[in-house]
């Protein structure tokens, strides 16, 4: 069954998003001062709360109303209600355009899609490009394959973040694959291979895990797992996927 006959389970808010973060970093610190913290490559991708800017502001809304009008396409809800809550710092050029040095989520004015940013790297994949069937591709949660991927999404996917310090460890937005309810399949993408999930929403649920949590890789997690974290208070219904 592909995504787009699924629901997302995303009935949140912006003030969701808001008690969601600040129990994620007052976690994080948490468990960074208890010595259980992951290495580099698990540095926050959240690493600063409250916003500098605190609030829904009209500003923030026309940002992102920009944001689409020049993208040509509507962003998912759940993206939207996290800037709205978190507000992204500008990452340094330097850092967005060689990533040696930035890690979190760019700012509205420099998200952009894949093509545009990382010319080169899209023309090294489409080199050699993998179309995973629909049977692989259309599997989330536990089950998924991390290399089953599509080269022909990775043109117009929207690179709103990295999670790592290299330009192959992007947070994507995948605006042709959606929900029936608007949500965009959402990437954590790194060298060898991809993590997918259903909404943006999800992929930060399980982020939340990662950086939060004693693990020792990068997600999926089970939903148990997901659960037993700052996403208890960020719910989604009727989870389908494990």
């Amino acid at each position: 069954m592909s995504l787009t006959e699924r629901q997302s389970g995303y009935k949140l808010n912006v003030e969701s998003w808001r008690n969601f973060l600040s129990c994620w970093h007052s976690s994080e610190s948490s468990f960074k001062k208890k010595g259980q913290s992951s290495d580099e490559f698990y540095s926050s991708v959240i690493p600063k709360w409250p916003p500098l800017v605190n609030g829904d502001t009209r500003e923030q809304r026309r940002a992102i109303e920009k944001l689409e009008r020049s993208l040509g396409v509507p962003l998912p809800k759940s993206y939207k209600d996290f800037l709205l809550a978190y507000h992204p710092e500008d990452l340094s050029p330097f850092d967005v355009n060689h990533g040696d040095v930035g890690i979190g989520f760019f700012s509205i004015p420099q998200v952009d899609r894949f093509s545009e940013l990382f010319p080169n790297l899209l023309a090294l994949y489409e080199q050699v490009p993998i179309e995973s069937s629909d049977t692989e591709y259309f599997t989330y949660g536990t089950e998924q394959n991390d290399v089953s991927m599509r080269t022909s999404y990775l043109r117009n996917a929207i690179v709103i973040g990295k999670h790592g310090t290299s330009n192959y460890e992007l947070i994507l937005l995948h605006p042709q694959v959606r929900t029936a309810d608007g949500e965009a399949e959402a990437v954590l993408r790194y060298h060898s291979g991809q993590f997918r999930a259903p909404s943006f929403a999800e992929l930060m649920r399980q982020l939340s895990v990662l950086h939060t949590m004693p693990v020792d890789q990068l997600p999926p997690y089970a939903q148990a797992s997901v659960f037993n974290t700052c996403a208890r208070s960020f719910p989604l219904e009727n989870v389908w996927w494990e």
